[in-house]
């Protein structure tokens, strides 16, 4: 199942849809499950560049997997970062609202 991404601003941590984890309850957690789960984790993210036509090599792949242990939550918040700047082409530079203090 395809997760949802949000398309604006998020306020509240993303979570799985409750039918997906009722769904996962019922499955024995074994090495292939976690795999499988990882593979689609990653996808989230590998979805959204594919979609904006972002190359990858090697380390971006491993950066990939490493974020695929990451919280469901993480995972959906940088795809939507992916989908929002891709969604607002390419704008002028803002500049930053906080700046480091010394």
């Amino acid at each position: 199942m395809k997760p949802e991404i949000p398309t604006g601003p998020i306020e509240t941590e993303p979570h799985r849809d409750p039918a997906w984890i009722r769904a996962q309850q019922t499955i024995p957690y074994t090495d292939e499950v976690r795999a499988q789960r990882r593979r689609e984790d990653a996808a989230i993210i590998l979805d959204e560049l594919a979609a904006a036509g972002v190359e990858l090599g090697a380390y971006d792949r491993r950066m990939i997997a490493w974020l695929a242990d990451w919280e469901y939550g993480t995972l959906v918040t940088i795809a939507s970062w992916i989908q929002r700047a891709r969604a607002a082409g390419n704008p002028a530079p803002r500049s930053r609202s906080t700046k480091r203090q010394s």
